[in-house]
């Protein structure tokens, strides 16, 4: 049994090694294949970090969800990175995991550090389903944590603003795109999410509908949108902007992406009062 190189290890110490190896011969132990296996493990624990059974976690049981969705787990999961996602996940205690979730509140952010809980727990169970971990540490820790303060956005419920908020969208100024997306939306009411990431095949104009896929929609099902003769219009003029293009609203620097899902947030931050789609 190699007790280890000189001169990292003195004579003195490679005889301590040796009788503590002797001992364990004793009690029936084999000393070499205990290194063996604590070896393996150290292996088998450097590749299931939390980080990376929370991505395992995220590909299985999240990604026909939203793309927002995604992003918002993976973001939540970056929260805990700093504390113990580089750590293995059978390596967590109940008090360092509440700590990483207080570090979250005590910067203000009471909501996110309730949703990191949350998510944080379907990790860990998903752990324990993989046989990664044996327990849920954070699956107690509801009650140790400050409770959200729910901010209702406002509404615009009398109809002289509303008419104000339409007379402001015919006012803007800003690119083409953005406002005929500002001038859609009030009329189809979908997800700003969905509207923004149209794509021309999606038009029906015999039927005069707007078939959006099951995979962009919250619940996960096609959503038949009927189209105006308003909507008719604006999408004829939006045809002659990007009808070369696959995308209904490609980005200003590639038609090859998205318009922002920040650009209509953009528009309407000089707005006295900012709508709530």
């Amino acid at each position: 049994m190699a007790l280890g190189a000189w001169p990292d290890i003195s004579l003195a110490d490679a005889r301590k090694r040796r009788d503590v190896a002797r001992l364990k011969v004793l009690d029936g132990i084999d000393p070499t294949l205990e290194r063996k296996r604590k070896k393996r493990l150290a292996r088998k624990n450097a590749g299931n970090r939390f980080k990376s059974v929370a991505e395992d976690f995220i590909k299985v049981r999240i990604s026909g969800k939203a793309e927002s969705t995604i992003r918002k787990a993976r973001w939540y999961v970056s929260l805990l990175e700093p504390d113990f996602g580089r750590r293995p996940i059978n390596d967590s205690e109940p008090v360092e995991v509440r700590e990483a979730f207080k570090k979250i509140e005590r910067r203000g952010h009471r909501e996110s550090a309730n949703r990191t809980r949350a998510l944080a727990s379907r990790v860990f169970r998903h752990g324990i389903a993989c046989s990664l971990c044996k327990s849920d540490p954070a699956a107690h820790l509801g009650d140790a944590l400050a409770t959200p303060i729910v901010t209702h956005r406002a509404a615009i419920l009398d109809p002289d603003e509303f008419g104000q908020l339409l007379r402001d969208i015919d006012e803007f100024t800003g690119t083409p795109l953005v406002w005929i997306a500002m001038q859609i939306l009030p009329h189809i009411m979908t997800r700003p999410g969905e509207m923004r990431m149209g794509q021309w095949s999606e038009i029906d104009w015999g039927q005069r509908i707007w078939n959006i896929p099951a995979e962009r929609t919250k619940l996960r099902r096609l959503h038949a949108v009927p189209l105006s003769d308003q909507v008719v219009l604006l999408l004829r003029e939006l045809h002659c902007h990007t009808s070369g293009f696959e995308k209904m609203f490609p980005a200003q620097q590639s038609h090859l992406k998205y318009m922002s899902d920040n650009s209509i947030n953009q528009a309407c931050a000089g707005w006295a009062t900012v709508p709530t789609w």
